[in-house]
């Protein structure tokens, strides 16, 4: 499986970036978290601005890692309670269609948990937040602006020259949060692709799950797009059909082992069936790549 190459990613970028036991905050306060380091103008050093809204800076290291550290345990505690929802509604019967959406947001989460890790990942700012964030830079104001009341960066962490520091990359884009998420996760999960070129096992997994997260791809649907049409577009869903589609969905939903020997077929077409199966698939691999990064962290 390639669970535990995705979860590498993470572990690796905080290796480079020097990640130390020190680093680690004693408690875990939800104010310690990564927008709110983004935020305070007091830490940042060798600031620049690059026209067309991409903001390059620095801040201490050690606040970094602390604010992942953070996010990470603050973030466990709720997908521990979105998968055991998820099992809750498995064992109890529940509706196809509520066990899809809450797998699904269960997996986003833990998407988003990966990606802060992974120092690749997007924020969303208020108005009153970015003109926090804009205090003392000289940023002209047709520049960057919170277009509709809020404005989303993405975000690019990666190591500094400077000892001590980190470099931060933010780039203003007009994506919505979800569809960045998966976007993003394809980027990310596109590094492991010349550690796995031998196995053909794990490149089976590997083309699938970029197949299934890529939003350029015409065959399969990205999770996002299926949660859309389950949750809003398409109400008989809700229904016998819903649960007729969703018989495969929830078989290998139900069971780690399954899901992967599913995920691990040569032939796999994206059916409606198979595509909505694909969620169950995704968060089990997602899963499994998150609790490996925790575990390697020692967190929850």
């Amino acid at each position: 499986m390639i669970s535990y190459e995705i979860a590498d990613i993470p572990l690796k970028h905080l290796r480079d970036v020097g990640a130390a036991p020190s680093d680690r905050p004693s408690s875990f306060i939800l104010s310690n978290n990564i927008k709110n380091l983004i935020i305070d103008g007091e830490l940042r050093s060798n600031l620049s601005f690059v026209s067309g809204g991409t903001i390059e800076f620095e801040i201490p290291k050690s606040y970094y890692v602390s604010s992942v550290y953070t996010e990470l345990s603050l973030g466990s505690a709720r997908v521990k309670e979105q998968c055991k929802n998820v099992n809750l509604l498995c064992d109890g019967g529940g509706q196809s269609a509520w066990i899809l959406i809450t797998a699904y947001y269960a997996s986003f989460f833990m998407l988003n948990d990966i990606s802060k890790a992974s120092g690749q990942f997007s924020i969303t700012l208020s108005k009153d937040e970015l003109d926090d964030f804009k205090r003392n830079m000289l940023i002209p104001e047709h520049e960057i602006s919170a277009d509709n009341g809020s404005v989303v960066f993405g975000v690019l962490v990666s190591p500094s020259e400077n000892d001590g520091a980190v470099k931060l990359k933010l780039r203003k884009n007009g994506v919505r949060p979800h569809v960045f998420a998966w976007s993003n996760f394809y980027s990310i999960i596109s590094k492991i692709n010349g550690k796995i070129a031998r196995d053909s096992n794990k490149c089976v997994h590997f083309n699938l799950i970029k197949n299934i997260s890529s939003l350029s791809n015409i065959d399969w649907k990205s999770p996002s797009t299926v949660r859309n049409e389950w949750n809003y577009q398409n109400s008989t869903l809700y229904g016998e059909n819903g649960d007729n589609i969703a018989r495969e969905f929830r078989r290998i939903l139900s069971n780690y082992d399954t899901a992967i020997a599913w995920g691990g077929k040569i032939r796999l077409y994206p059916t409606s069936e198979n595509t909505c199966a694909s969620v169950a698939y995704v968060y089990h691999v997602i899963r499994c790549a998150y609790d490996f990064m925790l575990n390697r962290l020692s967190i929850g």
